[in-house]
């Protein structure tokens, strides 16, 4: 009924004991408030501790609730399989549910496979920006199914996406001379973000979706996100223990009313928050007043507020325009270099024919050349003749005329003076 003292038991046979110090070698089922015949050890109720100092004042290293939950400071070592339906840390912040999802913090690795994901689920994002299978890049808005989304960039070798005319309802060809007077009412516009610390500080060059909506609508589309309408840090924040209230006050003019949601983003045990919060009160156009149910341990940033009509454009519509209008300008292109290569060989011909013109032109200026010289001799040999005629009988001349063998005439003179 009392104290059995002993540092080691053994069976009979000594084939199983238990060493206080150095350990034991069990068999047979043990059980703890409960024993069950055919478990090796249960415990039925209450919590089993492994400590991690010997005077039992250190953090516990293992543990088993009489719930059932298995919890670990250190590494659990298992060569055949863990099965559980639910995986949670110390404080059940991050955790992976086989069933429902996970929220996982660090680095991971996965090495060897793919991973496959089945399922989606819609999410609306009010700007993204997307690579196709043709390789055009540009960016949109609206409501989609994803499998996979990520906060921050996303790296790879190759991305690959894929379209297929079995999934689609082809209603017909673009009209790309409409398509073309579009494009050429579009803006390219350069500018860079308010917002440089989530996108950068680099200089854009794009398209305004509010212009482009009152001139291309479909490409056009509004979600509900927010803006950096504010973007400064607060100029002072105060906390009111007994209405659980904080009220901000902005350098510039906050623009916020009644009822809207905006973003603030603060740290909280080190951490870098980004919470939304309601407001509750508007003091004037440069103080507001949102619930919190504790006061802010730091400087608080005021990005902006949210709304619903945050335009997007979708480049990829953009770019099926700039396509259509391009193969216009192209088959405009080659209508044109057909006709240029006939107006090129029509100006060849012209030259020919002006070539032989000039040939015969010279032969025609070579015989009218002869031809005035004949006639100035000929009419120099009518004056000698009215001469010789006038003159006495006894005087006498002979003019001989010959036609020459190639069509022109000459004329010889042979003259007799008495």
């Amino acid at each position: 009924t009392g104290e059995v003292k002993a540092t080691k038991f053994v069976d009979d046979d000594a084939s199983f004991y238990a060493d206080l110090n150095t350990g034991g070698n069990l068999g047979g089922n043990w059980g703890i408030n409960h024993l069950y015949n055919n478990v090796g050890l249960n415990i039925r109720s209450g919590l089993a501790y492994i400590l991690r100092n010997e005077d039992n004042s250190g953090a516990e290293i293992f543990s088993v609730s009489s719930a059932g939950a298995i919890k670990a400071n250190g590494t659990i070592t298992a060569s055949g399989e863990v099965k559980a339906t639910k995986f949670v840390d110390d404080v059940s912040t991050y955790y992976v549910d086989l069933n429902t999802g996970a929220n996982v913090k660090g680095d991971w690795i996965w090495d060897g496979g793919y991973i496959k994901v089945v399922g989606y689920k819609g999410i609306t994002y009010g700007a993204y920006g997307w690579l196709n299978k043709n390789g055009s890049t540009g960016s949109s808005s609206g409501t989609y199914n994803y499998s996979i989304t990520a906060e921050k960039r996303i790296s790879a070798e190759e991305f690959n996406a894929y379209s297929d005319i079995r999934i689609k309802d082809v209603v017909g060809k673009s009209d790309n001379v409409a398509d073309l007077n579009i494009l050429k009412k579009l803006s390219v516009t350069d500018y860079h973000f308010i917002d440089q610390k989530m996108k950068g500080n680099g200089n854009q060059k794009k398209l305004i979706a509010q212009e482009v909506k009152a001139i291309y609508p479909q490409s056009v589309s509004a979600t509900t996100d927010f803006v950096p309408s504010v973007y400064e840090d607060c100029l002072a924040v105060t906390f009111n223990e007994k209405s659980k209230q904080v009220t901000i006050t902005t350098n510039k003019e906050h623009g916020f009313a009644e009822g809207d949601k905006i973003r603030l983003f603060y740290e909280e045990n080190k951490e870098e928050l980004k919470t939304d919060f309601e407001i509750v009160s508007v003091n004037d156009e440069h103080s507001f007043v949102i619930k919190k149910e504790s006061p802010f341990e730091g400087g608080v940033f005021v990005y902006g507020k949210e709304v619903n009509d945050f335009l997007s454009i979708d480049y990829d519509a953009i770019a099926m325009l700039n396509v259509s209008a391009t193969q216009k300008l192209a088959s405009d292109v080659d209508i044109l270099k057909e006709q240029v290569e006939m107006l090129a060989k029509e100006n060849h011909e012209l030259k020919e024919r002006n070539v032989s013109l000039e040939n015969e032109y010279g032969r025609i200026k070579e015989s009218v050349v002869k031809f005035a010289e004949m006639m100035k001799r000929v009419s120099e040999l009518e004056a000698k003749f009215a001469k010789y005629s006038n003159s006495s009988d006894d005087d006498s001349s002979t003019i001989i005329l010959k036609t020459a063998d190639n069509g022109t005439t000459a004329v010889t003179e042979t003259m007799e003076l008495n």
